[in-house]
């Protein structure tokens, strides 16, 4: 990753990611309740559920130990068998104590965010708080904490790449742009709705100039070598032209194919020449 000097809006304000990780917790949730399920299964029908495991040693000697009503039993060696079988139950009683405080952990963090509005936003409610907090970066400050319709339900499984501050995006590219913009400290939202009179699409990047307030949109175009693609693509940028957003101007395109890939520097230069970046 290109190393970048941090520019941040004041000395009250830096890069704020937008929202908790919820989506991602609950998901992670469910998991963890099936396989919970799934070992309970496992535990209950083995007659041996109440007895524990545990092995012993004693310099070079080993030992296998079943501890039941306060009395311990030595497996014998010869019964390798019983010893694996009590071992195998072991480990999956000892994965679903871990499963069992791994959920309540996700309930607790999903208790925490219930609420429909984050405590930065019901800050921002207050006038005396967005004056507090300064011109004209608050403008940008209070766009970045408010709530927005993404994308993030078109292929969830898509969104594999993390940026530092949690955001999860879908391409080695875009990871590249979201972690120059946070470095950057210039608020963005990714995949935001973005309705027109003619319709509405979700742009990758909307960026908002913290001097000017202005918006930008920022498309990464990613497989020009692909011919259904490249039309789609010119498709995308008629759209935007209807809607007054212009190559050059507040529409910031990029563009690879397998031979051409991001370059991060021409990146750099585009963001501190656009925004006024020192």
């Amino acid at each position: 990753m290109l190393k970048v000097k941090k520019v941040p809006l004041s000395p009250s304000i830096s890069y704020i990611r937008r929202e908790p990780r919820t989506r991602e917790i609950a998901a992670d949730l469910k998991r963890l309740q099936k396989e919970a399920v799934s070992l309970r299964q496992v535990v209950n029908k083995n007659p041996d559920r109440k007895k524990r495991f545990a092995i012993y040693k004693n310099g070079n000697s080993t030992k296998w130990v079943v501890l039941e009503d306060g009395k311990k039993t030595v497996i014998s060696k010869k019964d390798i068998s019983s010893a694996e079988k009590m071992a195998r139950l072991a480990g999956c009683k000892a994965r679903l104590r871990e499963v069992d405080m791994e959920i309540t952990a996700c309930q607790r963090y999903l208790n925490c965010f219930r609420s429909k509005e984050s405590h930065l936003q019901q800050l921002l409610k207050h006038a005396d708080f967005r004056k507090l907090v300064g011109t004209p970066e608050a403008a940008a400050f209070i766009w970045l904490a408010e709530p927005f319709e993404s994308n993030n339900s078109y292929y969830p499984e898509q969104l594999i790449y993390r940026t530092r501050s949690g955001l999860l995006v879908r391409s080695k590219s875009e990871l590249a742009i979201a972690s120059l913009l946070e470095e950057y400290c210039l608020p963005f939202r990714y995949e935001c709705r973005f309705d027109t009179p003619e319709g509405h699409t979700y742009p990758d990047f909307m960026i908002m100039d913290p001097k000017t307030c202005r918006i930008y949109i920022w498309e990464h175009f990613g497989l020009m070598d692909d011919a259904d693609y490249e039309a789609k693509t010119y498709q995308k940028i008629h759209f935007y032209r209807t809607a007054g957003y212009f190559p050059g101007d507040n529409l910031i395109m990029t563009f690879e194919d397998a031979d051409h890939h991001l370059d991060m520097h021409a990146i750099d230069n585009l963001l501190r020449e656009k925004f006024k970046l020192e």
